[in-house]
């Protein structure tokens, strides 16, 4: 992936979005958004930056559940799921909702409030994933076992929220201050292979050969 530099020109995100949605965030630091499209192509199903996100000093703790590849990649996944499970229309008609919500509280910082939206949306489409025919789960003990510590830690006053992507890992949003011990409590949790602490990047860019 490619961005700006001083003698380079832009590359649209279009063109990391061949890859994947996620490639495409990744074009920008910070926090971004995924434009939902109207081109039966996806063309035009881009990403851009949230500017009232920059600078604020979160972590990401991954709880890494299980190794080697998944046993359905997400784009088959989801297509799958957009076909056969009954909850899908659901899913997708409260994203415009969570949306606002979310750049609302970015806009405030307010932690809180969007970490339990990435839980209530991370929790919906996981259920109509569960719901497709046949059902896709991706989760595992210690998928659940994460879940329940970032719970356990969030009762006991630190303010933590998971989020899952389509697989069996748990990500867990906290401030910076708190990812030691966050990832030093899913570290222990049984089946958790390791933890990984992220922070917001800069965006892509061009890194010198040697």
């Amino acid at each position: 992936m490619f961005a700006t530099s001083d003698d380079l020109p832009i590359i649209p995100c279009e063109l990391a979005r061949l890859g994947s949605g996620s490639a495409a965030r990744s074009i920008f630091g910070g926090f971004a958004e995924m434009a939902p499209g109207t081109r039966t192509d996806g063309s035009d199903a881009v990403a851009g930056p949230l500017e009232g996100g920059v600078g604020w000093d979160l972590r990401l703790v991954v709880a890494v559940t299980a190794a080697g590849p998944k046993p359905m990649g997400s784009t088959a996944a989801m297509a799958h799921t957009a076909r056969t499970s009954p909850y899908y229309a659901a899913w997708v008609a409260g994203v415009a909702e969570d949306l606002t919500a979310a750049r609302a509280a970015i806009a405030a910082r307010d932690l809180r409030a969007l970490g339990a939206i990435a839980e209530r949306s991370a929790l919906r489409m996981h259920a109509s994933a569960l719901a497709a025919d046949p059902g896709i789960i991706y989760w595992n003990p210690a998928t659940l076992a994460a879940i329940d510590g970032v719970r356990r830690l969030r009762d006991g006053g630190t303010p933590v929220f998971f989020t899952i992507d389509a697989g069996p890992h748990v990500k867990a949003l906290c401030a910076a201050a708190d990812a030691g011990k966050v990832a030093g409590a899913l570290g222990a949790l049984p089946g958790v292979l390791r933890t990984q602490i992220a922070a917001p990047g800069p965006g892509a860019h061009q890194v010198p050969q040697p």
